[in-house]
């Protein structure tokens, strides 16, 4: 296939006058200040696929008919120098005794046409003829069509397969590659569906067909995987292979991809599951380089699920580390966010239940729950909690400090304007912007960053539970989290542009229209850096790089995924100003729109406040404070009080409850006579017309009908007072 360079992107109307279309959306800015009606613009799939048959066939008729004008020519010439016939090129079934044919020379082919209503002939030589086609010869041709999944698949690679190239970091699903290769569709059709369930979600979220419904395509795909998964796991020797662990993996990041709501997603149930099945292959799988990355991959998951829910490990720390080390530094890092989910569970257990250290899920149902202590000992319990969390915020500091070179993150620019304060549509926040060498490194700095933030939050729960009653935003510990959380929280956002490509687009074009024009700071902070490349841009070198395709074409949907959960934990943050939460917001519904990972944007619609939020549910399910346990003693003290007053007989709580209960008893005296007003009325004729009271009081003795009208009465009057 030819090369035919890099689509624009622009509108029709600016591609056409040949200017630069700044892109917006939904009208183009060109054509609003020209006052033209903006056509809009292409989805991505025609820009991807685009139909060149027309211009094909455009430049077919004008190679052919230059070839005509040129054999007029030739044959003008022949004719005056030769007999002066009237057909210098010999018509079919004709030859020439004079020049026989040799297999040296030039075969003729004859064509004939028909114009005006005169036949005219013409005949091409073979070279020609290989050169110059008809429109009839190439519709002949069949036209070259790649199959759907086959574009999904390579999309699918290209946007989430990350591949070292070094040898001194790791990738990401680079298990798939071995997999895919040496299992087959009859041997493994779980992995095979799951990989193609997960790429048509992908690439359906990314571009528009109205030919391919990717969406039905998908979970088509999804639910073969799903009874495949079953079946294999059926399967005593078939459950603990890794086609079937990969598999689950797959179809909990085709829940990220496909989420919708929040209710329906079960990424948690997938890697539940694939905790199990690692935890049921045991120590054998280390034994390989495949079973090492899928343990690896299902420790990374295993982190962000005991982060997020707060549920304690499975099998401890020390069994999901041991021997299990590809990368010295990102193990280091991954110890210290496994230490951190286990002191999350066991703050959130203690506060919850009053009880010691919550149990791993690997502990039996039917243990027997711990009795519960007093409050000074749990306090004691809770202010031990603190200092680990603060031990293990500076361990991970220090982590932080120690790492390598290759590791390091540098400054690009300062981004000091947002147009029209627009923070929901611009790419970058003001302040820093940082790049990494590599988007998987920059994972794991937002790991540790996140998990910063965590040790802050339990580092404040713990204060507000030891300081109660005292506010708990007096103290030391609540001043040292803000300043930590507020540092942690820029580092975060500085990382976002690089995540989604803007440093790249930034190269671009800063190549075509220089530096700036005064909207913003390109003052670059590494001053070894100014002498190389353009404002220090083209000299970082990735360690990594993806599957297919070039890395720097777009932005690659596993940013986006590595993004989506740290700034959903910065979104909740209570240090955030409005601006940096609107932002944050901003980039999750570009990460759930525009790359296809759809769980951003139920994320984006989340409204949680961290502490804070946390610390008051501790206040409502444990009672921890001291006066909330008091409360029932203090108010039996206050109604057994002398009065306050000179004058009362009653303190004020004994008063009014007097008053209410004079109030409740003039209340029902009201309601019985409106009872016994409507009773008398409702029943006062018989169904034969005659009045009752008379009937009554002219009988005298019939004292039994006057009892049944007293309970009509009475039963009347008991609903009201229910009432």
């Amino acid at each position: 296939m030819v090369y035919l360079g890099k689509p624009s992107k622009g509108c029709q109307v600016c591609r056409t006058r040949r200017i630069k279309c700044d892109e917006t959306k939904p009208t183009c800015n060109q054509c609003l200040k020209a006052r033209r009606q903006c056509p809009g613009y292409k989805d991505d799939f025609d820009l991807v696929f685009r139909n060149v048959t027309k211009a094909t066939e455009r430049r077919v008729q004008r190679a052919n008919k230059k070839g005509k004008q040129k054999l007029s020519a030739a044959g003008s010439d022949g004719s005056s120098s030769g007999s002066g016939t009237s057909r210098p090129y010999p018509s079919p079934g004709e030859s020439s005794s004079s020049s026989p044919p040799s297999s040296s020379s030039s075969v003729s082919v004859s064509s004939s046409s028909c114009v005006d209503g005169e036949q005219h002939e013409f005949s091409l030589t073979s070279t020609a003829r290989k050169t110059v086609r008809s429109p009839f010869e190439l519709a002949v041709i069949p036209a070259i069509q790649i199959p759907t999944e086959t574009q999904a698949s390579c999309h699918f690679v290209s946007n989430f397969v990350l591949i070292p190239r070094q040898g001194t970091t790791r990738g990401f699903m680079d298990y798939l590659i071995p997999l895919m290769k040496t299992e087959t569709i009859s041997s493994a059709p779980h992995l095979q569906f799951a990989f193609n369930a997960c790429a048509l979600a992908s690439l359906g979220n990314r571009v528009k067909s109205d030919g391919v419904d990717f969406a039905a395509s998908a979970h088509g795909e999804y639910a073969k995987a799903l009874r495949a998964t079953q079946a294999a796991l059926m399967d005593p020797v078939r459950c603990t292979s890794d086609s079937v662990l990969a598999t689950v993996l797959l179809l909990g990041m085709f829940e990220n991809i496909t989420a919708k709501k929040l209710g329906e997603f079960a990424w948690g149930s997938h890697i539940e599951g694939a905790i199990q099945l690692v935890k049921a292959r045991g120590k054998k799988q280390l034994q390989t380089q495949t079973g090492l990355q899928l343990f690896i991959a299902v420790r990374t998951q295993q982190i962000i699920h005991a982060l997020t829910s707060g549920s304690p490990l499975v099998m401890g720390v020390d069994w999901w580390l041991d021997n299990a080390v590809n990368d010295s530094y990102a193990a280091h890092c991954q110890r210290l966010n496994l230490q951190t989910s286990e002191l999350r569970a066991e703050v959130t257990h203690i506060m919850t239940h009053g009880t010691g250290a919550a149990g791993t899920s690997s502990s039996p149902p039917s243990r027997p729950r711990s009795p519960s202590v007093s409050y000074e000992e749990r306090t004691a319990k809770i202010l031990s909690i603190m200092r680990r969390s603060q031990e293990l915020d500076r361990a991970m500091v220090d982590w932080m400090a120690s790492l390598p070179p290759h590791w390091r993150y540098r400054t690009l620019c300062w981004q000091n304007y947002v147009a029209n304060t627009d923070y929901a549509h611009a790419e970058v926040f003001p302040g820093r912007v940082d790049v990494y060498t590599d988007v998987w490194i920059a994972s794991m700095w937002n790991m540790g960053r996140v998990t910063r933030l965590i040790l802050a939050s339990i580092t404040v729960r713990c204060a507000a539970w030891a300081c109660s009653p005292v506010d708990y935003r007096t103290t030391p510990e609540y001043a040292h989290s803000a300043r930590v959380c507020a540092e942690v929280i820029s580092d975060v956002l500085a990382s976002v542009p690089y995540h989604l490509g803007w440093h790249y687009r930034t190269k671009k074009r800063t190549r075509r229209q220089g530096l700036g024009r005064g909207k913003r700071n390109w003052e670059n902070t590494d001053d070894e850096d100014d002498d190389d490349g353009e404002d220090g841009l083209d000299d970082e070198e990735q360690l990594s790089g993806f599957g297919c395709g070039k890395d720097e074409q777009g932005t690659k949907g596993l940013a986006g995924y590595f993004l989506t959960w740290p700034l959903a934990c910065v979104m909740g943050q209570d240090y955030l100003t409005e601006d940096q939460r609107t932002w944050v917001r901003g980039r999750l519904r570009y990460i759930g729109e525009e790359l296809g990972i759809r769980y951003a944007n139920i994320l984006a619609q989340l409204q949680v406040r961290i502490p804070s939020m946390l610390i008051r549910r501790d206040g409502l399910m444990a009672q921890p404070y001291p006066n909330a346990q008091d409360f029932q003693r203090l108010l039996s003290s206050a109604r057994k009080s002398p009065p306050v007053m000179s004058g009362y007989s009653l303190n004020p709580i004994q008063e009014r409850e007097r008053m209410q209960m004079e109030f409740m008893e003039l209340k029902k005296k009201e309601l019985l006579a409106k009872a016994t007003g409507a009773a008398g009325k409702e029943g006062r004729y018989d169904k034969t017309g005659t009045n009752k009271s008379e009937r009554i009081g002219n009988n005298g003795a019939n004292s039994e009908e006057r009892r049944e009208e007293e309970e009509k009465v009475m039963v009347v009057a008991r609903k009201w007072l229910t009432v």
